[in-house]
């Protein structure tokens, strides 16, 4: 069912924060004096396919844990649902995530079609989870490892978020 509020692995000292959002630069080349990146869109980050455009901006307030957010966009001018987006993010250093038992995140949805994902990275392989973008509002998304582990979770080193299956003509976000 729908979480509404995070489990106690979210509070937990041995929660790991992959992503705080409190600016992109993880998602963005380096900047000039090295300035927060508040924008990303389409040709800065990550690949589209034919027709899709999208975007990654942080926002503040209005988000159940934390300061900040960051609203993931993606528009196809596609008359089909197959347009798909992606932005990659590479973390500061390789990270152990073997001793945990999932992956957490809080998500907004608008109730209009395709399916977020989200893709770790050890370097070799990766490991995916997908959610329906089908409510609206703010849900808490805990997802377990899967039984099969491709990923060598104890490498884990970047991580990309994408839009699958968007909605011909329609501007999705989450």
């Amino acid at each position: 069912g729908a979480w509404l509020q995070a489990g106690a692995s979210w509070h937990s000292p041995e929660a790991i924060l992959l992503e705080g959002f409190d600016d992109l630069n993880g998602f963005h080349k380096p900047t000039e004096n090295n300035t927060a990146v508040k924008l990303i869109e389409t040709g800065q980050n990550g690949s589209v396919s034919s027709g899709v455009s999208h975007s990654l901006k942080i926002y503040e307030n209005d988000v159940p844990e934390g300061d900040h957010y960051a609203l993931y966009r993606a528009h196809s001018n596609k008359p089909t649902a197959d347009g798909w987006s992606m932005m990659h993010r590479a973390l500061p250093r390789e990270i152990d995530l073997s001793h945990h038992a999932g992956i957490g995140l809080w998500m907004r949805g608008d109730g209009k079609g395709g399916k977020f994902k989200l893709q770790l990275h050890d370097g070799k392989t990766a490991l995916d989870f997908y959610i329906n973008n089908d409510y609206t509002g703010w849900r808490y998304q805990q997802l377990p490892w899967p039984p099969e582990k491709t990923l060598d979770l104890s490498k884990t080193r970047s991580f990309a978020i994408y839009y699958n299956g968007l909605p011909g003509n329609e501007t999705v976000a989450c």
